[in-house]
């Protein structure tokens, strides 16, 4: 009889990890669709940019800089980095998929 009971729980275990495989499929799937629509990158940049007018604590352009917007799951993150390239110096802002800034990083100032 125990080697009835040791195949039922080798049997159970094989179960548990099939569901377990086929429900975490599906519960990534469902954490991958973002709320409202996209946005594009000239979008992101005048977000930030009506913020700044907004919000004198944001940080203020360089003056020479350039501009690249990427995005993180459901966040879109405007990277602007003073040029030259090479000096490092640059700053983040983060934008929620509503349009909302939620965060800025600056590096140096």
């Amino acid at each position: 009889m125990p080697c009835a009971v040791d195949d039922l729980g080798d049997a159970m275990n094989k179960i548990f990890l099939v569901l377990f495989v086929l429900f975490s499929n599906s519960v990534l799937a469902q954490e991958l669709s973002c709320p409202g629509r996209g946005l594009s990158e000239s979008e992101i940049i005048d977000i930030v940019e009506k913020q700044r007018a907004l919000r004198p604590e944001l940080p203020k352009k360089y003056g020479v800089y350039e501009t690249s917007v990427t995005r993180l799951r459901c966040l879109y993150v405007m990277y602007e980095r003073q040029v030259p390239v090479e000096n490092g110096i640059y700053q983040t802002f983060t934008v929620d998929p509503f349009g909302e800034l939620m965060e800025y990083y600056v590096n140096r100032k």
